[in-house]
């Protein structure tokens, strides 16, 4: 992003996507923990920067029924096992991200 540009918006609105591994800490997300988590401190000093002007917020998904996820809930029976560990008490869909974020810039 052109952080000039953003500071002479007057009504702008920058959204970030992270992941739940950053804050829950998951066996094997070493890597993806680390890049996410730049962009989780990235968003904050933004939002700090850029305020009040412009709104800077980071959607961070769990667990999401794609291609990416597409071995850990390739049964029903894991897709439900998986639901329950989450507070919608069941795997997101990437509509509910999309909306998420629709929410934050519209």
């Amino acid at each position: 992003a052109n952080v000039k540009a953003l500071r002479n918006a007057s009504d702008a609105s920058v959204v970030f996507v992270s992941t739940v591994a950053v804050q829950r800490g998951f066996a094997y997300h070493t890597q993806v923990a680390i890049s996410k988590g730049a962009v989780e401190g990235m968003t904050k000093a933004l939002a700090a920067e850029l305020a009040p002007h412009v709104r800077v917020n980071c959607v961070a998904p769990s667990l999401t029924d794609t291609q990416l996820a597409g071995r850990l809930i390739n049964t029903e029976e894991k897709k439900e096992a998986h639901g329950k560990a989450h507070p919608l008490g069941r795997v997101g869909e990437p509509e509910d991200i999309a909306n998420t974020i629709a929410f934050f810039v519209i």
